[in-house]
């Protein structure tokens, strides 16, 4: 288990981000920095990454179809924060 889960009361909120700091700038430099299809091919070389590679983690299909799932809903999340920035930015214009 990771550090994350030991400390839930500290990990369950933002640590990177500041109050003052307003999300979708944060959204609009991540996408400066990554298109979408560099992200999904970052995404899948992870997913491909863990379930090849030998190690306890995923070694059961339980643990595989988690991984599975949230890296579907973090591909959702990101294509989410990808609209809202292409909203942003049409907006500013």
């Amino acid at each position: 288990m990771y550090r994350f889960m030991d400390h839930p009361d500290f990990y369950n909120k933002p640590i990177c981000l500041t109050e003052n700091v307003e999300a979708l700038k944060v959204i609009n430099r991540f996408f400066a920095d990554f298109s979408l299809s560099e992200l999904r091919d970052i995404l899948w070389n992870w997913f491909e990454a863990a379930i090849t590679s030998d190690n306890d983690q995923y070694s059961n299909p339980e643990d595989r179809a988690s991984l599975l799932y949230r890296c579907r809903r973090l591909e959702e999340l990101i294509e989410a924060a990808f609209v809202l920035n292409q909203i942003e930015n049409k907006n500013k214009q």
